[in-house]
């Protein structure tokens, strides 16, 4: 069950993490699948020359089905959710998506252009009517690929809602960023050192506490 301050965490970020939910022997058979369909593509997981630049095309349609990666599903991880769901948990048919992304640029940068949303804004914020789920089958550190969100959005669109009921239909990620200077940073500002130290700072756009948060985690770890 998750304790009070879980809850209170995650209706302030949008984010709960639950460290260890899968055991880190299910991790390696997952990522095992992983390097042994890389293989049949050509690539040596111990010759970096053979590894190619961004997403492993082909990968989440022949991968997300099989049984192995159904071993994230755990009692922890499926309770977890169907708390947060008040009870409405369906389980799963499959694993989602598995990504896999190898290298592709020398040095990190904060995306600008690929921010969006994973659901329609015209749902209502209660009762929550599903999550995102994150498992790691692999150490993902600081700027190593990692998914960026934005912690507090959830109550930024729903600001945002309020305040144009009318728009809610057809609204777009781009229409929320021309709403504030941070998100404007966000969206369309310089690569440069510090917007990456002020957008991974807590800020306060328009009463809400909102930073960009990266999702990095041990093997086993699941957001």
């Amino acid at each position: 069950m998750l304790s009070e301050s879980d809850l209170e965490t995650f209706t302030k970020t949008g984010l709960l993490r639950l460290a260890g939910a899968f055991s880190a022997s299910d991790a390696h058979a997952m990522e095992q699948a992983v390097w042994h369909f890389a293989s049949r593509s050509g690539v040596n997981r111990d010759d970096r020359s053979t590894w190619v630049p961004g997403a492993l095309p082909g990968l989440s349609p022949k991968l997300k089905r099989k049984p192995t990666f159904q071993l994230m599903w755990t009692e922890v991880v499926t309770q977890a959710i169907d708390q947060l769901l008040d009870g409405d948990f369906e389980p799963p048919k499959h694993c989602g998506f598995v990504m896999v992304t190898f290298p592709n640029v020398s040095e990190w940068h904060l995306p600008h252009r690929i921010w969006h949303a994973d659901t329609h804004f015209a749902h209502e914020p209660a009762p929550l009517f599903g999550v995102k789920t994150f498992g790691f089958i692999n150490r993902v550190g600081p700027r190593q690929g990692g998914t960026c969100v934005i912690s507090g959005s959830h109550h930024l669109v729903e600001r945002f809602r309020q305040t144009n009921p009318t728009d809610v239909a057809t609204l777009q990620h781009h229409r929320i960023s021309k709403s504030n200077p941070w998100l404007a940073d966000l969206m369309h500002g310089p690569d440069d050192p510090d917007r990456v130290t002020r957008l991974f700072s807590p800020a306060q756009v328009e009463g809400v506490e909102v930073q960009v948060v990266e999702l990095t985690g041990e093997p086993g770890d699941v957001v």
